[in-house]
């Protein structure tokens, strides 16, 4: 009988053995008791490159695996080692997964999904997680910072901008300023959607308050986002510092993801 026996049981890099990011709980039971059999070991596998791109993003802690409820999916919580927890979702497909944030009580909310590419070097793992959060956090909580009336921040997140001969690599910030508009009660989604759009400019800067430039962008020499700023100015009869709220949305999203993040 030994002849056809299989072992299930992983191997330590699928557990993350000695690494920042180490699974520790699957299913309920702690890896160090527990009985892998095929299905225990399926959940493993299956979030293997969910874990692989959280890793090259940095984020470290204990991972506590379990199925999901549909039929090849994973779901879990990533216990951080820098305080909190972030929820995780892999897609049944494989394709990616997402991070899940615990809002005020027992409300969640869930990010774009994350490609889990294995071609991802570091910086662009952390550029996808970072990427996610921040626009999550944007729209689902309220920023300590107002602008002067009658505009708003709608949607904001942050983008790490590849470096050139030219320009190094840094992060930006990408905000959305709304100017107050009426919106038709009995208005479709199309509609408020094209609304939103007319009433709002988008700009591109830095955390120092520069605005960016890069060549590789669609507005490589930042002239798009100076002509936002300059006509969210005009509507508000003042200028506008969005400064205040790219700084709290990068602490905020480091402090969402349990770390420190090189330049923001």
């Amino acid at each position: 009988m030994g002849l056809f026996r299989r072992d299930h049981t992983p191997a330590a890099d699928a557990l993350g053995t000695g690494t920042p990011l180490t699974v520790d709980v699957v299913d309920g039971q702690f890896v160090s008791a527990l009985t892998w059999t095929r299905a225990v070991r399926r959940v493993v596998d299956l979030a293997q490159p969910t874990l692989t791109v959280l890793r090259r993003a940095g984020v470290s802690g204990s991972v506590h695996l379990r199925p999901g409820p549909v039929v090849g999916g994973v779901e879990g919580d990533v216990r951080l080692s820098g305080g909190g927890a972030l929820g995780v979702v892999v897609d049944e497909n494989g394709h990616g997964f997402r991070l899940v944030l615990r809002l005020v009580g027992t409300e969640r909310s869930e990010t774009h999904l994350i490609d889990v590419g294995v071609e991802l070097w570091p910086h662009q793992a952390l550029d996808d997680v970072v990427l996610a959060v921040s626009s999550l956090i944007s729209t689902t909580e309220d920023a300590p910072v107002t602008l002067p009336e009658p505009l708003a921040v709608t949607k904001a997140n942050l983008q790490l901008l590849h470096p050139t001969p030219d320009v190094p690599e840094q992060w930006c910030a990408c905000v959305f300023v709304t100017r107050a508009h009426d919106v038709p009660a009995d208005a479709d989604d199309d509609e408020r959607s094209a609304l939103w759009v007319s009433h709002t400019v988008g700009v591109k800067l830095h955390l120092d308050g520069t605005v960016a430039r890069n060549p590789d962008d669609d507005d490589p020499h930042g002239e798009v986002s100076r002509e936002n700023l300059a006509t969210a100015a005009g509507w508000a009869a003042v200028d506008v510092d969005l400064v205040p709220y790219a700084r709290w949305l990068a602490d905020r999203t480091q402090q969402v993801l349990g770390m420190r993040v090189r330049g923001l």
